[in-house]
């Protein structure tokens, strides 16, 4: 398909850059999708499907601005991924979420770890201090907000409270493992 891309931009006289940002767009959608499908095949046969749209949009919502780990490959990036989600439905299934103690403290200790570290840039992506700061503001009011609904689900004892717990922590981590690789971008923010 996408070889079939690249001839169809080719033939209507788009310069190679354009043909290569198109590709690169392709490839992120049929990672996405990949993703999804994943996802959902997993919340099928937990029967988690409520959760895991929750988890996909939610998680995708966020993810945009704090950044984050990426894998080297697509393979990689969807095992991880599904995996992840896989992981967290087990751990639905066996009610882990709901010691609530245990599961406050991780999620607050989350949230504050996305408050001071996100946005984390990719060596090869660097944000210019302009949209460092922009994505700043997006990860803390996006962060807050999904805090916000875990708490109300929480003390409304809506199960589904889980799910917004599991994408924080999901997201700390993905920003700290980030930081642990080679291709983590440090900000000095005093820089002009």
């Amino acid at each position: 398909m996408k070889k079939m891309l690249i001839n169809y931009l080719r033939n209507r006289n788009f310069d190679e850059n354009s043909i290569t940002l198109a590709c690169h767009g392709f490839d992120i959608f049929i990672n996405d999708w990949l993703n999804f499908i994943l996802i959902i095949i997993i919340g099928l046969i937990t029967r988690t499907v409520l959760e895991a749209l929750l988890f996909y949009i939610f998680f995708a919502f966020l993810r945009c601005s704090t950044g984050g780990y990426h894998s080297d490959t697509k393979l990689k990036c969807i095992i991880t991924y599904g995996s992840i989600y896989f992981i967290f439905t087990l751990l639905l299934k066996i009610q882990f979420f709901n010691f609530i103690m245990i599961n406050l403290v991780l999620t607050i200790l989350s949230v504050l770890l996305i408050l001071a570290l996100s946005p984390v840039q990719h060596i090869h992506n660097p944000l210019s201090q302009h949209e460092f700061q922009i994505n700043k503001k997006k990860s803390c009011w996006k962060t807050i907000s999904i805090f916000l609904l875990y708490l109300l689900l929480m003390i409304l004892d809506n199960p589904l409270y889980a799910v917004f717990s599991i994408i924080l922590i999901y997201t700390v981590i993905l920003i700290l493992i980030h930081r642990k690789t080679k291709n983590y971008l440090e900000v000095n923010l005093y820089d002009n």
